[in-house]
């Protein structure tokens, strides 16, 4: 047997999303699940600068990806590029929580981090709603028992990227247009703002409707956990005790890391 553990590499943390990857190193021996994170975004088959800025030892790659086209060219780039290295692709099973649904090997892996990310903060009897904000918004609620989280499940629905996408290619005359990132004015005087408000502020509103349907609704504390691309703005128009993290789904990455690489010693 190989003399690394899991524990004596440094771990890469990569979130593989449908239209961005983020990456960060992590000293292993200095994991916290309250530590700041500053991820890069990374185009892992072009970025030459990230490629050369890794160590030259070993490393082990901990991976949770949405999209297996990028996973597997990701993973004969390692091969290739970096033999000595390892690599674990994440399941349900790595995660150190119940998941509460039918099906727990089909909830998507960036929604389980993300839903542990945010029960780092929460003590038994309190709940948070998980908003990522992607390709596809996910609205989770996740609980924290006295065995630990629990994964309840969520709602999907189509992100402000995707939505616009769909206006344009699903109509003749609307045009594509880039969702706005701060909020615009609800009353759009033409086509562009129109489409503009829709996008932003109907996002809002979904979020806000199914926060607050997702809630124990018994006076119970549960607060809103965001991330994702478009969330830090998201997060400044929802009520109530909201929380924004742009590196939620790696922090979660890194607590099932922590938790399956110690099994694994």
């Amino acid at each position: 047997m190989s003399r690394d553990t899991p524990l004596s590499l440094p771990w890469m943390l990569v979130d593989i999303g449908n239209r961005r990857c983020k990456a960060v190193l992590i000293d292993p021996r200095r994991w916290d699940a309250d530590q700041t994170l500053a991820p890069q975004t990374v185009a892992l088959e072009s970025d030459h600068v990230f490629w050369h800025s890794l160590p030259t030892e070993p490393i082990h790659w901990w991976i949770g990806s949405v999209h297996r086209p990028t996973l597997r060219s990701l993973q004969a780039r390692i091969e290739r590029l970096r033999p000595r290295d390892r690599q674990t692709v994440l399941t349900a099973a790595d995660f150190p929580m119940e998941i509460d649904v039918a099906a727990p090997d089909g909830v998507g892996i960036d929604r389980l981090a993300a839903a542990l990310g945010a029960s780092a903060s929460l003590q038994p009897g309190e709940s948070a709603v998980v908003v990522d904000v992607g390709t596809a918004v996910t609205v989770d609620l996740v609980r924290e028992e006295k065995e630990g989280p629990v994964f309840a499940g969520g709602a999907i629905f189509c992100g402000p990227y995707l939505a616009a996408r769909a206006l344009h290619e699903g109509t003749d005359a609307l045009p594509l247009i880039e969702p706005p990132n701060v909020a615009p004015p609800p009353l759009g005087r033409d086509t562009q703002a129109a489409m503009a408000s829709g996008l932003y502020w109907g996002l809002v509103g979904a979020v806000r409707e199914l926060a607050e349907r997702m809630g124990p609704g018994d006076g119970a504390k549960c607060r809103i956990v965001v991330t994702g691309g478009a969330g830090e703005s998201l997060a400044e128009q929802l009520p109530g005790d909201v929380h924004y993290d742009g590196a939620l789904v790696l922090r979660g990455l890194g607590m099932a890391v922590n938790a399956s690489a110690r099994r694994r010693q």
